[in-house]
């Protein structure tokens, strides 16, 4: 039985500044070597992640999608006339990383999250 009531993925979130709307379609393209599960849209606020992502690899796209939306906040996916401060190459490592880093200690320590949400909103909330 499970212990927490199930959450819907909303349509939209609040990251920062601005509200990121939320669509579940399948990619419009095919590309063997490099499956997508997710993309972020800066310029239309969109996430999209594929409709078929559940468990955790969904948990593990939105990281991973979340982390391109802190570039693009963050400008750490700028340019400049002489330099791009952070390549597509890199930034899709990093994001990479830092995803799977982060999902692989929420897995291996389920009171993780609990505690993380308790230190934000507080014990009373």
């Amino acid at each position: 039985m499970p212990k927490h009531k199930p959450i819907k993925l909303p349509d939209k979130i609040k990251i920062g500044w601005r509200y990121v709307n939320i669509t579940r379609e399948a990619p419009t393209f095919t590309n063997d070597a490099n499956e997508e599960y997710g993309s972020f849209h800066g310029r239309k606020n969109t996430l999209n992640l594929h409709p078929e992502l559940k468990g955790i690899q969904l948990a593990n796209t939105i990281c991973h999608e979340f982390d391109h939306i802190a570039f693009d906040d963050l400008s750490l996916n700028a340019e400049t006339k002489s330099m791009k401060l952070l390549s597509e190459d890199l930034e899709e490592l990093i994001a990479n990383g830092r995803a799977n880093h982060f999902v692989s200690i929420c897995l291996d320590n389920k009171w993780f999250l609990p505690f993380l949400q308790q230190l934000i909103h507080g014990e009373d909330k």
